[in-house]
């Protein structure tokens, strides 16, 4: 389908095009049919679309939130895209995010970018100093294959002993402690798996409250100790195919980091 080009607005990471059916000259291909003839919103980008169109919150987060993207080869490369959306769509709204109620407000969350397979990847740390527009480009673009020299292992052990060691060895007052680990759950080598429970009691130790975005595997297979001990509480699961997912992390978010429930509590 093809349609004249009305308005175009970003939403999260994906574009968003307003726009009504014709032939005319300045046109975009659309990927599916739309039967309605009246103004149709299209969101289209890289990978599956992941927001409604627009959402807002009325609390500003005090976190430091890291996010850990599995890139092994057990994911197919549409979930990874996918995932990626996410993550930057959560992002975009951590970083920019205002209280309506309070115009002069502004978010005290941070944002880190780890990806792994069998090694880790270090993309955003913590303390960067990219303005929030870049921070977020990065993670739209962040590199969803891993590196040709390394095997197809899920090595999830790796990734949060390296968040403990060299993301939260810096800390923002009073901001928490927050992981968004999106995985199929099936670490490689059970040995791997005791390894893997000691870096997540680490973590819980310091305060971090872990949270797990259940990704499909490409056959299906998953360890479900895996999600059902990993994440700080079952309400701590989430699932990466849920349509809503974003809003669902953001308000788990505000839920868990609210800059209001802090400042009571300090």
């Amino acid at each position: 389908m093809k349609c004249t080009i009305l308005n175009v607005v970003l939403v999260g990471v994906a574009m968003v095009l307003i726009c009504s059916p014709t032939d005319a000259m300045d046109t975009v291909e659309m990927d599916e049919e739309v039967s309605d003839t009246s103004l149709i919103v299209k969101i289209i980008g890289h990978g599956a679309p992941v927001l409604p169109v627009g959402f807002t919150t009325s609390a500003i987060v005090c976190a430091d939130v890291v996010m850990i993207l599995d890139i092994s080869c057990s994911i197919s490369r549409p979930a990874k895209q996918r995932v990626r959306n996410i993550a930057a769509a959560v992002a975009q709204s951590l970083l920019t995010l205002i209280n309506p109620e309070d115009p002069s407000s502004f978010s005290q969350a941070r944002v880190g970018v780890l990806t792994y397979s069998e090694d880790t990847r270090h993309v955003l740390y913590l303390n960067h100093t990219k303005p929030s527009k870049q921070a977020v480009k990065i993670i739209k673009n962040v590199k969803i294959v891993k590196n040709k020299e390394t095997l197809c292992r899920t090595a999830t052990h790796r990734a949060l002993r390296d968040v403990r060691n060299y993301f939260f060895n810096t800390r923002q007052q009073n901001n928490k402690q927050v992981i968004h680990l999106y995985t199929d759950g099936l670490t490689f080598l059970r040995r791997n798996r005791k390894a893997l429970y000691r870096e997540q009691k680490k973590l819980k130790d310091m305060g971090v409250i872990i949270n797990v975005i259940a990704v499909p595997q490409r056959i299906g297979k998953f360890e479900e100790e895996e999600y059902t001990t990993l994440p700080h509480t079952q309400q701590h699961l989430y699932n990466s195919t849920e349509p809503n997912i974003a809003n669902q992390l953001i308000d788990g978010l505000i839920n868990d980091a609210s800059c209001e429930d802090i400042a009571k509590t300090s």
